[in-house]
């Protein structure tokens, strides 16, 4: 997150992989969220613990439900440093549901180019906004050292 606090995370029936911190967001406007799967939750600030262990991060997987831009904002710029890609979703309701409304521009602030693709040599199809079309997508924000090197 982009604060150490404690929050409460919120998990839809039968499809534990929508939980989500700080707000309901559903998939479909019928999916249930019982009181039973909300949870307490300690929540840290990426930069926090990544440079108490001064690590050099090489892939990064983030799949946040609409969280990233708080986990962005909590990883300051020394970490976004010591990172060279991040494969992260693009869910669209879930990213307006917690109000980020410009992940794809904070990622190029801290130095990463974004693409919709690897096709095994090269990185293809670059983004300098979010993206326009589609409602959950997989995008990498890549290095300018990371690309060239491949």
């Amino acid at each position: 997150g982009d604060a150490t606090a404690t929050n409460t995370i919120y998990s839809a029936n039968n499809n534990l992989g929508n939980s989500v911190i700080g707000t309901i967001i559903k998939d479909a406007p019928s999916q249930q969220f019982d009181a039973r799967l909300q949870f307490q939750i300690h929540v840290e600030r990426l930069d926090s613990i990544l440079l108490a262990q001064n690590l050099d991060i090489h892939l990064m997987k983030m799949d946040a439900q609409g969280y990233e831009c708080r986990i962005l904002n909590g990883w300051g710029p020394q970490v976004a440093k010591g990172i060279e890609m991040v494969k992260f979703e693009y869910a669209r309701e879930w990213l307006s549901g917690h109000d980020c409304i410009d992940l794809v521009p904070r990622f190029v602030d801290y130095g990463f180019e974004i693409f919709r693709r690897y096709n095994g040599d090269r990185f293809i199809a670059p983004l300098q906004e979010n993206p326009t079309k589609g409602s959950i997508i997989d995008l990498f924000a890549v290095k300018n050292q990371v690309r060239n090197a491949r």
